[in-house]
């Protein structure tokens, strides 16, 4: 069967792409710049650690003076994530996971240590090979042996189209991966065509403020990978513009809380108003998601309400005003990007535990 032909962009889509991306560094190859990436990081002093990061992530090394659990908060929201999406989709042994972007592999590898079955992608052979590296050192088939049946890893630019009917998958997970396509609202389009019909896509992202950040601006320029996290407005008209049915917004909330009333508004406070993430599942078909998301949340049918996509929102005009309300489109755009994995665990941490610290406590 042949791949559905690229949708051609509506001026109103065109004016939204050509807004998103128009404060980006002019005259850079993104997909020259993530094919090189990881030769440059390896390439450096700390080449070894970088190595070493990537082979364990998201088990960091615990280093400095902080406290340790402030150095692991990163583990553990990922292994959140991870547990989180587990445990609220309708999972059977004969679900087929897409990982899109898959980097060096971390959720391939726990998928398959689930024994799920699963499909890792990505544009950069180096990653792959350093995700095959870290499934044969855990002692799971790579594809130089006989068993390899439930992990295959493919070249891939899903920017560019979908992946072939052999290779077509139920869920499609994006972590930390949409914001690194110049155009993320194809590349939703070509995940969705490699889906089931009644397939998800799940996407886990840390939200922007609007307000930029001056490391990721500073690493796009020094490694050309593009690094930009959305508003949550923003998003929400990616998801549009790309077709999707319909989708449900969630936010992380782990650990243990003391049963009293101010902590519960808190919570409810977080839960309902705090946009730090960008955490969605959407679906190809209207109705997949009760269906889909219902078994899993403890409390069948509470909460999950989606939203139903019904056409695409206009786009900003030729002078856009920006997404987030009085904010500079210079500042609303402003690229975004790693220093460095190492570096921004440090930095994205102790931003995120002092926010969330001081949100718990009311201040």
């Amino acid at each position: 069967m042949a791949s559905p032909s690229p949708v051609a962009p509506s001026p109103e889509e065109q004016a939204f792409l050509t807004w998103l991306n128009g404060n980006l560094p002019q005259g850079v190859d993104w997909q020259q710049g993530a094919l090189d990436y990881i030769a440059a990081r390896l390439g450096e002093e700390n080449g070894e650690v970088t190595r070493r990061f990537h082979l364990t992530k998201p088990f960091y090394s615990v280093t400095g003076d902080a406290p340790i659990n402030q150095q692991l908060y990163e583990f553990t929201r990922e292994i959140s994530h991870f547990l989180n999406v587990i445990g609220l989709l309708a999972v059977s042994p004969q679900t087929r996971f897409l990982d899109v972007a898959c980097g060096s592999g971390w959720w391939t590898h726990f998928l398959s240590k689930l024994s799920l079955s699963v499909v890792g992608i990505d544009i950069s052979p180096d990653m792959l090979a350093l995700t095959e590296e870290r499934l044969r050192l855990d002692g799971i088939p790579t594809p130089e042996s006989d068993s390899f049946d439930r992990v295959k890893l493919l070249l891939h630019n899903m920017e560019a189209g979908p992946l072939a009917a052999e290779h077509h998958c139920d869920v499609a997970v994006l972590e930390s991966a949409l914001h690194h396509f110049v155009n993320p609202i194809q590349t939703l389009r070509n995940i969705a065509d490699s889906l089931s019909d009644d397939g998800l896509i799940v996407i886990l992202e840390l939200s922007s403020d609007g307000n930029g950040d001056p490391n990721y601006y500073e690493v796009m320029e020094r490694y050309d990978t593009l690094e930009r996290p959305y508003t949550r407005d923003q998003l929400l008209a990616i998801l549009q513009f790309a077709g999707l049915a319909e989708y449900q917004f969630f936010y992380p909330m782990n650990g243990f809380f003391p049963p009293t009333a101010e902590v519960g508004d808190r919570v409810r406070d977080l839960i309902v108003h705090d946009p730090i993430w960008n955490i969605v599942i959407a679906a190809k078909r209207p109705g997949v998601l009760a269906k889909s998301l219902s078994l899993g949340t403890g409390f069948p049918g509470i909460g999950i309400v989606p939203t139903t996509l019904a056409s695409p929102i206009a786009a900003p005009a030729a002078a856009p005003t920006p997404v987030a309300a009085g904010v500079p489109i210079e500042a609303a755009m402003a690229g975004v990007g790693l220093k460095g994995e190492l570096q921004l665990l440090k930095s994205t941490s102790q931003r995120i535990v002092k926010k969330t610290i001081a949100k718990v406590l009311g201040r």
